[in-house]
């Protein structure tokens, strides 16, 4: 994930953003249920905080009409940024540490699934092999 906000609104530096960094800001996050609003509560709770003081959102496109208008900052995945297209007012930073990155567990039962099918989505998901 990577930090997305307003530039007209708040300022980061060029160092990736520490989670201390966010815990005063209003956050504009998907709603419940979503691995980012769990990653979030789940950071802020390991420096004894609640996150009380955010946005819940139904999509990424509607996080970043929330964060161009300055009404907080979001985190979403960096290729999901760069498909919205974002214009120079919207800034994104790199996040410290590794409590945002998320890993994904792939199972299915024998016999049952597409092999084509998985094997798409494999070629999807893993780096290619140099």
């Amino acid at each position: 994930l990577v930090l997305v906000f307003s530039r007209p609104h708040f300022e980061f530096p060029e160092a990736p953003v520490r989670i201390d960094d966010l815990l005063h800001l209003p956050i504009v996050s998907l709603g419940k249920g979503s691995a980012v609003l769990t990653a979030l509560q789940r950071a802020f709770r390991s420096r004894g905080r609640s996150l009380v003081n955010h946005l819940s959102v139904s999509g990424f496109d509607t996080m970043l009409a929330l964060v161009r208008h300055g009404l907080g900052v979001g985190l979403m995945p960096p290729e999901v940024l760069r498909g919205f297209h974002p214009e120079p007012a919207l800034g994104s930073a790199e996040i410290d540490g590794d409590w945002h990155l998320r890993r994904y567990v792939l199972s299915f039962v024998e016999g049952q699934a597409n092999p084509q099918a998985l094997h798409k989505l494999v070629s999807a998901l893993a780096p290619p092999v140099a």
